[in-house]
């Protein structure tokens, strides 16, 4: 097996779902053929990554934490942040370079994310190992940092892309892109769950469950959803409509008609018994003109999540995201590209009500875990990228 140095921001960690992914990875390649370095910021290691204590590993922090008010009144202040980055840079990438060659790896492997961009090609050139990255989104998603910072990271990305030999990416559109503008060839590598749901094939009778799992980035999408459902009942009084909410954030809908269960953060095997009774799932996408790019070529990680338990999909994003062209593939829900609230009711009401097509979308379900997010063939998939 390959020995590999793997560059990071964060340590991989079950705060989301990239650092899930990460962790994946590394555990079905064999995680003792690993160095771990991180670049960003330092996290504490809890239960969930106390494997990595037994690997050689370092973290460093380029950027200042969130941990009191202090820091994060500093980081508001204009110029402080990039100005402080790009002084410990010189003296971070020494400390990187000196880890890696400690280290005697065969291959650098780094997601082409955030700040291992402004170090990692310092580290190629000094220690003349092959690049083999991971893309599961392109650095136009990083425009929300600050415009110098972005414009050094956007300018890191495009350099680096050339000298990847071996690519993963994040989805069926992503694949095409750097097929069609870089000439590169790549495997797609998700988030992928041992089984399938045990639930028996749903059947909406009288009661509609909704839900929705993950950090609440379409904001917009969510609200107009939302204000939708209070016209969707009042078209068809006979459902009582319930929508759980497992996130971080709070949300609230003056509505005696529709009951909202804001779940909180809670642990899997919960999540996936309130699935086991919910009969479709939400997934929006950010519909910002600066977010086109992203939104495009990224892949949204909870989509498997939702297709292992059988829920089928209200897709509620822009015409031209990746997330249509898995639809074209699998038809596992429907999709709605608009904010209009009677347009948004209307799609709900024809997605639930023929019975025939939902009932297809949960065939779909099963086809897609087997042939895209089933451990097996995320494994292969792992080991053919790091193998070849």
């Amino acid at each position: 097996m390959k020995k590999i140095l793997y560059l990071c921001n964060r340590l991989p960690n079950n705060e989301n779902a990239g650092g899930i992914l990460y962790n994946d990875i590394i555990k079905t390649y064999g995680i003792e053929n690993f160095s771990v370095i991180s670049v960003s910021s330092k996290i504490k290691i809890t239960d969930y990554q106390k494997d990595y204590l037994n690997l050689p590993h370092k973290q460093l922090a380029l950027r200042l934490p969130n941990t009191n008010i202090i820091y994060k009144l500093l980081k508001r202040v204009p110029l402080f942040e990039p100005i402080l980055l790009f002084i410990k840079k010189p003296f971070i990438t020494r400390e990187i370079i000196k880890f890696a060659k400690q280290q005697n790896c065969d291959l650098i492997f780094a997601g082409l994310r955030g700040d291992v961009l402004l170090v990692l090609d310092d580290l190629i050139k000094e220690v003349k190992r092959p690049l083999y990255a991971m893309v599961e989104d392109t650095v136009e998603r990083e425009n929300d940092d600050h415009k110098i910072i972005y414009k050094k990271l956007t300018k890191e990305y495009y350099k680096l892309i050339p000298k990847v030999k071996n690519l993963a990416v994040a989805g069926e559109t992503m694949q095409e892109y750097f097929k069609t503008n870089f000439n590169i060839d790549s495997i797609i590598t998700r988030p992928s769950y041992i089984n399938y749901s045990s639930s028996p094939i749903k059947k909406i009778d009288g009661t509609l469950n909704i839900f929705f799992s993950g950090n609440l980035y379409a904001q917009k999408e969510m609200d107009s959803f939302l204000k939708a459902l209070p016209l969707f009942s009042r078209n068809n009084p006979e459902f009582e409509i319930n929508f759980y909410i497992a996130s971080h954030r709070f949300l609230y809908l003056k509505s005696d008609k529709i009951n909202i269960h804001n779940l909180g953060w809670i642990n899997e095997d919960k999540l996936i018994e309130i699935m086991g009774k919910c009969h479709i799932s939400y997934l929006p996408y950010k519909s910002e003109p600066e977010f086109m790019h992203s939104m495009k070529y990224a892949f949204p990680a909870k989509a498997g999540f939702y297709i292992s338990n059988n829920i089928p999909i209200f897709f509620h994003g822009p015409s031209y995201s990746s997330f249509n062209t898995f639809l074209k593939k699998y038809k596992v829900g429907v999709t709605c590209d608009s904010m209009d609230q009677t347009i948004i009711a209307d799609s709900i009401e024809r997605f639930i009500k023929d019975i025939p097509y939902y009932d297809n979308c949960q065939k779909e379900n099963f086809k897609a875990f087997e042939n895209e997010f089933n451990k097996e063939v995320f494994k292969n998939r792992v080991h053919s990228f790091f193998l070849k």
